[in-house]
């Protein structure tokens, strides 16, 4: 039963998402068959378009990479638009496979109580996921298709059409962002309560992995000590760092995945542009580790051309066109690092911060760093984010479009292509994409401003 159910909805998704007649992408036929018991369920979080979907606009548009003149005129429309943020600058993908994922997790939720279990736990396993996925989706949608958070304005900025029902006809209409937030914050609560703190697999959502998406989250909104207290939550469960020290950095994936930093495994969307002969990896970022920063060879292999490629990624992907796209713990250190800095805590940011650095740099050289103040503590966190979380997938562009806002971070991105220079200026709208055509003709929901 279970692999006819997900059989069906798969089908469901492939015949409605290519002929593009749908907003959300699929329409679920409860007709056909019925869920009968949480095995049913399960096995539709358990499909790769759950934790191998997330998307991947964000990470196109940052500037951890660079792509020279001949890769870059080699790829189709969409791919060059993402590169140099030109319009329509759309992954269509990103869209839909999110309100895709949204639309199976509503069905799960409506069957969840309906359904046979073999006990009450089992029960509130799979509810607890449902409710994790549906705000990670969201959160992953707020990224790239809403603009950048602020408590000043998030009650007149346009947010996200929020889905809590699996009927494709319900009303569709974006909430503002404040709503959409709440939503998103609400949800992640609701399978902290429910979810245990360990899972197997490490696809499935647990309670560490929604105390880390609540210290993100947070995080994006500004609200530092709610977000230095989830991170801090996630650290007393498991504070596991990696020792760089025991890596080879001549394996071509020195970082396993699954390893035992990762909290929730979870993978982006492919995108072409970062196929390892495309993707070079940005100057300035890798002249930024200190030549005892074990991170070079173990992030970084070089090109024959003396540029580099990364190849460091906690998804185990060899090609580099996906990206670890979960949680782990060492953005946990950074973020209550931070969190810690911002809340003038400058000797407590700086003991975390070595504690991750320590495993990070070859201990026969190792200098614990040091801040007189917490504004010189935040620069020096700031850069190791930037370091630490290199192609994460969306981390560079979530610190981007959060930090934009302060004069003392806020950065301007440059492309260079056939000596043509397209600029990403600080606070631009398109750090907002635009929804796809189809979804705006088909909804009438109102589009990002340009």
């Amino acid at each position: 039963m279970k692999n006819k159910f997900i059989y069906i909805l798969i089908s469901i998704v492939l015949m409605v998402g290519s002929a593009c007649k749908k907003y959300l992408d699929l329409k679920p036929d409860k007709t056909l068959v019925i869920p009968e018991t949480t095995n049913d369920l399960q096995g539709l979080l358990d499909g790769p378009l759950m934790y191998s979907n997330s998307p991947v606009s964000g990470q196109a548009a940052s500037d951890n990479y660079y792509i020279n003149d001949a890769n870059f005129n080699s790829l189709n429309i969409t791919y060059r638009n993402l590169y140099i943020w030109g319009e329509p600058g759309t992954f269509e993908n990103d869209w839909s496979g999110n309100y895709r994922n949204i639309q199976n997790i509503n069905l799960i939720l409506e069957y969840i109580d309906k359904v046979t279990a073999n006990t009450q736990n089992e029960r509130e396993f799979i509810k607890g996921q449902a409710y994790f996925m549906r705000a990670f989706n969201l959160l992953n949608l707020s990224q790239i298709f809403t603009l950048p958070y602020s408590e000043m304005d998030a009650d007149k900025t346009l947010g996200l059409p929020i889905k809590l029902s699996s009927d494709i006809n319900s009303p569709t209409v974006r909430a503002n962002l404040r709503e959409t937030f709440s939503q998103i914050i609400n949800d992640f609560k609701k399978s902290a309560q429910l979810l245990p703190i360990e899972s197997m697999p490490l696809t499935r959502a647990n309670r560490k992995a929604a105390f880390a998406a609540l210290a993100r989250t947070n995080l994006i909104m500004g609200n530092y000590q709610d977000s230095r207290d989830y991170a801090d939550s996630c650290l007393l469960f498991d504070d596991s760092l990696i020792d760089f020290n025991t890596l080879d950095s001549n394996f071509l994936k020195p970082i396993m995945i699954y390893n035992k930093e990762v909290y929730l495994q979870n993978e982006s969307a492919a995108c072409n542009n970062f196929s390892k002969s495309y993707s070079k990896v940005d100057t300035i970022l890798y002249q930024s580790y200190a030549p005892n920063d074990l991170r070079r060879g173990v992030f970084y292999k070089k090109n024959t051309d003396k540029s580099y490629y990364f190849k460091g990624g906690y998804d185990g992907n060899i090609s580099s066109a996906t990206f670890f796209s979960g949680f782990a713990i060492d953005e946990m250190y950074l973020i209550k690092a931070e969190c810690e800095a911002r809340l003038n805590n400058t000797a407590t940011a700086i003991d975390i911060l070595n504690k991750l650095l320590k495993n990070r740099y070859s201990k026969k050289s190792f200098i614990p760093f040091t801040a007189t103040d917490s504004e010189g503590a935040l620069r020096l966190i700031i850069a190791e984010r930037t370091k630490e979380l290199a192609f994460r997938n969306g981390l560079r562009w979530i610190d981007l479009r959060r930090l934009n806002s302060d004069p003392r971070f806020s950065q301007t991105i440059t492309r260079v292509i056939s000596g043509q220079t397209f600029t990403l200026a600080p606070n631009d709208l398109r750090y907002a994409f635009l929804i796809p055509t189809s979804v705006i003709q088909l909804s009438g929901i109102e589009q990002n401003a340009r």
